[in-house]
């Protein structure tokens, strides 16, 4: 577990349910020793499993210790509110949340749509006529483009994210030791938190944040440290980067803005096909409707009351126009993750040891978490995944072993349901109790389907829906079926639906003589507490009797010595 990374397994909750494996759109999750391990190197932070994960075994790394410790030492702390906060903050809050920084040892609060409003300004300057720009808001955008389409890192603009370029903004006006402390929605803040300390010194979520502050009550006016931020308010909604540059929007230029993991994915896979020589600016957002549903936004408003929150506040802000920084260029590099390529043959042996060995077995059905099983088998490959997370192998093999276990056992065995329906049972039942056993059994294997009813007796097959349907654990009795006695044993397996049986041939010479040997070991093991009964109370009686007469004697003894010496 490494508690360092921003997102990370508590592996004691991890309850292979593989949901993280299926949502993860770069597979940046393997299977260890059953629980689901966060690949820091592939992952891209945007939180899909954070979210989706049942068990709530999927973290997120919680800095809120460490931003004590900085407030406790007396540092110089700005905390850079993301604009979001319009939408995850209550608003009878909003004022005081703003104003508590300063309350818990912050130098003040700012807001982060400065940075938004630095670099559209920085943006309309520096779009690249008649080539495709891909903006740089979005940290999770920027690692899938480094990492997944690392051919098109050429295409992102140079410049910081809002966050980055607020803190620099932040620094050179309250002077280099001042630390920035990033308080936003976003996971992925963390990260470039970590990549960037000399701007931004750490990054909590709102919730972090609030937890310092207490109950918050309705103040009338939020005193940022700063002026305040007009149109880049609009940037925690999808579009609302491009709605800051409108008035520079060349005609026939194209500004398009996607969001979503899946969507993003869907453009990147795409831009190859954009006709050479068009202007496209593509404002893309890791999170479904912007930043107002990151993975740390709250779901306590909906979606709608969140983006109508944010163009309420944005649209009377609007005229605001803000001092803007200019020096927040930035460059890209590549972090390519290495996608190995397999052989067929290769695959096809993973997918042979899975029980596969034919395509029409193949059943792609998703369980593991992969979208088909040769997907699986390449993950295998890549010690990704094992092969317990396939739903049919672990089937088929409790299966085998369930047939193997039940095949070798010299008793009949049988498996039935509530409706005395035969699921399984072995040869020997079979045989126990139908003439011409074999034939059956090769004709129908198992038995499968049967009427219990016309194999059994009337009072055995009561003995079957009662154990059923009351949920009796068990129910062993020597019964008589025509000429021969069986000894049966009837055990629940899932209460109300199914129940099984082992039956014994007491009458066969064999069973016959390991019966006698059972009760000879009863009547042995009942003589010998008899017999070590007696034997302890002959011994108190033996060791009395040994007291009494060793006194006698030395009575004896002392009276013929008196005598002795009075002659």
């Amino acid at each position: 577990m490494n508690t360092q990374s921003p997102v990370y397994t508590q592996k004691t909750e991890c309850q292979d349910c593989y949901k993280c494996v299926r949502v993860c759109d770069f597979k940046a999750i393997k299977i260890e020793d059953g629980h689901a391990i966060v690949i820091t190197e592939a992952c891209v932070y945007c939180g899909r499993c954070v979210e989706v994960c049942p068990a709530g075994a999927k973290r997120v790394r919680n800095d809120l210790v460490r931003l004590k410790f900085m407030i406790s030492s007396g540092r110089k702390l700005i905390a850079s509110v993301a604009p979001s906060y319009i939408a995850c903050i209550s608003s009878p809050a909003q004022n005081a949340f703003i104003n508590s920084f300063a309350r818990s040892g912050f130098i003040g609060a700012s807001e982060t749509a400065l940075g938004a409003q630095s670099v559209s300004s920085a943006l309309k300057n520096s779009i690249r006529q008649k080539e495709i720009n891909i903006t740089t808001c979005c940290p999770v955008v920027v690692e899938i483009i480094r990492k997944y389409y690392s051919h098109l890192v050429p295409l992102l603009t140079p410049l910081m994210s809002p966050a980055l370029a607020h803190a620099k903004q932040l620094k050179d006006s309250f002077g280099s030791d001042c630390e920035v402390v990033f308080v936003g929605p976003c996971i992925a803040k963390k990260i470039e938190a970590d990549r960037n300390p000399s701007l931004i010194s750490i990054a909590v979520s709102f919730d972090e944040a609030a937890s310092l502050f207490g109950d918050l009550k309705e103040e009338e006016t939020a005193d940022f440290i700063t002026e305040k931020a007009g149109a880049g308010n609009y940037y925690p909604v999808e579009g609302g980067m491009i709605r800051t540059i409108s008035e520079a929007r060349h005609a026939d230029n194209c500004y398009m803005a996607f969001s979503g993991v899946d969507e993003v994915r869907g453009v990147l896979d795409g831009i190859g096909g954009i006709e050479k020589g068009k202007t496209v600016v593509l404002e893309l957002m890791a999170c479904r409707g912007g930043c107002i549903n990151g993975p740390l936004a709250g779901k306590k408003e909906s979606f709608l009351s969140k983006r109508m929150n944010i163009s309420q506040k944005a649209s009377e802000r609007e005229h605001i126009v803000s001092a803007v920084y200019k020096e927040i260029n930035a460059g890209w590099d590549k972090n390519c993750v290495n996608t190995n390529v397999y052989r067929e043959e290769d695959i096809a042996a993973v997918l042979k040891t899975t029980g596969k060995s034919r395509e029409d077995q193949e059943l792609n059905c998703g369980g593991c978490g992969y979208d088909s099983c040769r997907d699986f088998a390449r993950a295998i490959i890549d010690k990704k995944a094992e092969r317990s997370m396939c739903v049919t192998y672990m089937r088929r093999l409790a299966q085998k072993k369930a047939n193997a276990l039940i095949k070798s056992m010299p008793s009949g065995v049988v498996i039935a349901d509530d409706s005395l329906s035969v699921i399984e049972c072995n040869l020997n039942f079979a045989r126990l109790f139908i003439e011409q056993a074999d034939t059956m059994f090769n004709a129908r294997p198992g038995l499968e389907g049967a009427n219990l009813s016309k194999i059994l007796p009337a009072n055995i097959c009561s003995i079957f829906l009662n154990v059923i349907r009351t949920g009796n654990d068990f129910f062993e009795k020597d019964i008589r079926v025509a000429n021969k006695f069986y000894h049966c044993s009837i055990f629940l397996i899932e209460k109300g639906h199914v129940a099984g049986g082992i039956f014994q041939d007491i009458t066969s010479p064999m069973m016959r003589k390991k019966h006698v040997i059972e009760k000879a070991e009863n009547v042995i093991n009942r003589n010998l507490q008899t017999v070590q009964t007696i034997a302890a109370l002959l011994g108190e009686n033996a060791a009395s009797t040994e007291v009494l007469l060793n006194s006698i004697i030395e009575s004896f003894n002392a009276s013929e010595m008196k005598e002795d010496e009075d002659e």
